[in-house]
């Protein structure tokens, strides 16, 4: 329920934004694919799979913006279990572009928030057990605006996930397993239209 909330959200905002403004003020869609390292803490291995973004938000100037997004964090197999990750957030974007006007030329840009990861763990004969987790997120931009609406960039985001447990049933029984920790490094190549 959630994501369709946020999916209205970004919606409403792309729906009712006038024409990207000459000074950066406005609206953006951005569509990330690329590749997730996932680091697990408990058994010190490291795998990787496809993972992607949408954020969306709002430039209130050409180097600040909001942003709000929904993704996959990528899934994996190992030792008769899969795991599948969904992130989701808000943050704060900066960017500097070394055009002569806004969002036009190359550019760099970071960005900082508040994620939360929802994994969901299928264990072979077991069960499916599920967890959240509330951490801030981090990540780096480079990349080129080729008019004031549209960009490409590759980015690079780290954040993480560790929770006390992933709860689930084995038959009739509840079960918790405990100390449950992954970090996931995504880097991806984005696709950016300001409104």
């Amino acid at each position: 329920m959630k994501k369709i909330a946020l999916f209205a959200a970004l919606a409403a905002v792309s729906l009712t934004s006038n024409a990207f403004a000459a000074d950066g003020k406005g609206a953006f869609l951005r569509a990330e694919a690329g590749n997730t390292r996932i680091h697990y803490s408990a058994i010190d291995d490291s795998e990787n799979d496809v993972g992607y973004n949408l954020r969306g938000g709002y430039f209130i100037n050409q180097n600040l913006a909001f942003e709000a997004f929904v993704g996959n964090l990528g899934g994996d197999g190992i030792d008769g279990a899969s795991i599948d990750a969904i992130n989701y957030g808000v943050g704060i974007v900066g960017k500097k572009s070394f055009g002569e006007t806004a969002h036009e030329g190359f550019f760099i840009g970071g960005r900082v928030g508040v994620a939360r990861i929802d994994v969901d763990l299928d264990v072979d004969g077991a069960g499916n057990f599920e967890g959240h987790s509330n951490h801030p997120y981090i990540g780096a931009s480079i990349g080129y605006d080729f008019n004031a609406n549209m960009g490409l960039s590759l980015n690079v985001d780290h954040q993480k996930f560790s929770s006390n447990g992933l709860d689930g049933n084995v038959g009739p029984v509840p079960v918790r397993i405990t100390d449950v920790g992954a970090q996931f490094t995504t880097v991806t190549l984005g696709f950016e239209y300001r409104f």
